[in-house]
C-alpha cells in the first residue's frame, strides 16, 4: 500500500499486517511503526510479540518514510539535513490514509518507535496531536537543538551529517528549530496519551532527554485531560533490556499501555471520534 506525502505527493510504502477478515469500518485498533533516519530500513520481519496485538484484532502498519533506504539512496537523502520535514510529512500521510481508508479513526490509532524515530513521532505529536490516541517512544532523541548544539556528546560530531551543523550554518538551526519535538512542544494542547521511556546507563540518548520532555509535558496547561507516563531503567541501556526474557517485557509493558487506552473506549463511530481521555491507573 502506498500513501502520497503531503509534502511532495510522493509515494510513501507502506506494510500492513492485519487478520483477512477485519472490516474497514474505521473500528480497528492500529499500531504504527515508524522510524527514518540514518537510512535504516525498517524491517518488516516475524516478530512474536506482534502475536499478541493480531490476536486482538489489531492492524500494525509499517511506514517506510523518508530518511530510510527502502527505495535506495535518495529515499535517505530526502529525508535529512533540511530535507527532514518530509519524513514527518510521510508519516503523517500515511497516518491519515489508515484513517482515511477505514482501517482506524484517531481514537484507536497508536504508533510507536525509538530513538532518532521520535524526530518524527514527537514532531507529528506537535503538528496533529489529534490525530493519535497513544503515542510509545522509547529512548527517544527528542531535544535535538541542546544536543547538536554541544560538540562535547560524544556522538554530536558524528550527527551533523544526519542533521546538519547548527553550531555554523544558520539556515541548519532554523531548519531543526521548525520540527525540534521538545522545541515546538505547544503548552495549551491536548496531547496523546504518551509513555516515555530511558535507561540511565544510554550513552546515545542521555537520560536527561526523555526527563526534560517528559517535565515538559507536564507543565501543559491541558495536562489533565491526557497521560503521560515516563519509565526509567537502570538495568538496561539503549538497546533495552538482554536475555531472552528482557525484550519481550518491554514489550508487553509497551503494549499493556496501548492496549489500556484503547479498551477503555466505547465502540468508536465513523462520525464521532471525539471520546473522553482516560487516566492509566499507577498499578498498570
Amino acid at each position: 500500500m502506498f500513501a502520497h506525502s503531503d509534502e511532495d505527493e510522493a509515494d510513501v510504502p507502506m506494510t500492513l499486517i492485519y487478520n483477512r477478515n477485519i472490516k474497514l469500518n474505521q473500528s480497528n485498533p492500529t499500531l504504527m511503526i515508524v522510524y527514518g533516519a540514518y537510512g535504516r530500513n525498517l524491517e518488516v520481519d516475524y516478530q512474536n510479540q506482534n502475536l499478541s496485538l493480531l490476536e486482538r484484532n489489531w492492524v500494525i502498519a509499517f511506514a517506510h518514510v523518508r530518511g530510510g533506504s527502502e527505495n535506495g539512496r535518495e529515499w535517505y537523502e530526502q529525508g535529512k539535513k533540511h530535507m527532514k520535514k518530509k519524513s514527518i510529512s510521510d508519516f503523517l500521510s500515511c497516518a491519515r490514509k489508515m484513517v482515511r481508508d477505514g482501517y482506524t479513526n484517531p481514537s484507536l490509532l497508536c504508533a510507536i518507535t525509538h530513538s532518532a524515530g521520535a524526530v518524527v513521532l514527537g514532531a507529528a505529536a506537535n503538528i496533529s496531536p489529534d490525530l493519535f490516541r497513544c503515542l510509545v517512544m522509547k529512548v527517544p532523541f527528542l531535544d535535538i537543538i541542546t544536543s547538536m548544539s554541544n560538540p562535547d556528546l560524544p556522538l554530536t560530531a558524528h550527527e551533523y551529517e544526519e542533521w546538519g551543523n547548527i553550531n555554523n550554518d544558520k539556515s541548519a538551526f532554523d531548519c531543526v528549530s521548525s520540527y525540534d519535538p521538545y522545541l515546538n512542544v505547544r503548552d495549551d494542547t491536548v496531547y496523546p496519551n504518551m509513555l516515555i521511556t530511558g535507561s540511565t546507563n544510554d550513552i546515545r540518548v542521555p537520560f536527561w532527554q526523555p526527563l526534560k520532555y517528559v517535565a515538559k509535558m507536564r507543565h501543559n496547561k491541558m495536562r489533565e485531560k491526557f497521560t503521560c507516563l515516563l519509565k526509567m531503567d537502570s538495568a538496561g541501556g539503549h538497546f533495552g533490556l538482554g536475555g531472552r526474557f528482557g525484550p519481550l517485557l518491554e514489550s508487553a509493558y509497551d503494549y499493556s499501555f496501548l492496549i489500556h487506552f484503547v479498551s477503555a473506549l466505547p465502540p468508536a463511530s465513523p462520525k464521532n471520534i471525539t471520546v473522553a481521555h482516560q487516566q492509566l491507573p499507577l498499578d498498570v
